[in-house]
């Protein structure tokens, strides 16, 4: 069976892939950036936490800043080596977009606006990654999550490389390699991956608790859109006590607010 479409989904967003990821699973994701977006992030992971964060086997971001298409990993708190290669492309704020993701055997193949963009190859097995995390300034319309031989929601099919711009494969043309994983790699339905256990309680769509000492990303400390959505976090309490001083004393201590935010890096 299918997953049924998360539609119009609010971020931050973060959601289960029903039976984990395969080969030939197709994840497809249209929405319309904000004419004040900076980035839009798309994590593959382990489980559902993000603060601190599960193992990501697959980070995709559409960096405006940068007019970049960004791929990584993030593997025990610690990014692994990020790649920007692949063709030129116009990342325009308030614009609609669509980014498709396929799990094939060596690596993920990523389309950007219906034409094939680049890949990444696997960092950390495929079979793992049970989840999508999805942040960032934009407006998601659709998410759908096919995997192989399923068709009950009727999700779009992947550009494939050296395709025109728009083209799109007919029902029943996408390619599946023949490689299948090893006995004993691809989890059971229903199951989860070695060692994981997901977090009690948690929904489709809701965020997790924010974890104190611990950011959204990997190094980050500000800007982010968990810090924004909790109303309790170690970057908020120090400067709520950096007021609290302001408002006793009359002057607010750099030293003191500096010590209390580094600290939390």
């Amino acid at each position: 069976m299918a997953q049924a479409p998360f539609l119009n989904p609010t971020l931050p967003f973060v959601g289960p892939i029903q039976n984990g990821l395969k080969q030939g699973t197709l994840l497809s994701f249209q929405g319309t950036s904000f004419p004040s977006s900076n980035r839009v992030c798309i994590n593959l992971q382990i489980g559902p936490s993000v603060a601190p964060r599960d193992a990501v086997a697959l980070f995709v971001a559409l960096d405006f800043n940068r007019n970049l298409i960004v791929r990584n990993s993030i593997q025990a708190q610690n990014w692994g080596v990020e790649e920007t290669h692949g063709p030129p492309v116009s990342l325009i704020r308030g614009q609609p977009f669509k980014l498709d993701i396929l799990c094939d055997a060596y690596d993920y193949k990523i389309a950007f606006n219906g034409s094939h963009y680049t890949e990444m190859k696997h960092r950390v097995p495929f079979q793992s990654v049970f989840y999508l995390a999805i942040d960032g300034e934009a407006q998601l319309h659709s998410i759908h999550i096919n995997s192989p031989g399923s068709t009950q929601f009727g999700g779009p099919t992947m550009p494939m490389p050296g395709n025109p711009p728009g083209y799109m494969p007919m029902p029943g043309q996408m390619p599946v390699p023949g490689q299948m994983p090893m006995p004993g790699q691809m989890p059971m339905p229903g199951s989860y991956a070695p060692g994981h256990i997901p977090s009690a309680g948690h929904m489709p769509g809701t965020v997790p608790p924010y974890a104190s000492g611990y950011s959204a990303y990997p190094g980050q400390t500000h800007n982010s859109p968990y810090l924004q959505k909790h109303t309790s976090s170690p970057i908020k309490n120090a400067l709520n006590q950096g007021l609290v001083n302001y408002a006793l004393t009359g002057h607010i201590s750099p030293v003191s607010l500096c010590t209390n935010v580094i600290k939390y890096k």
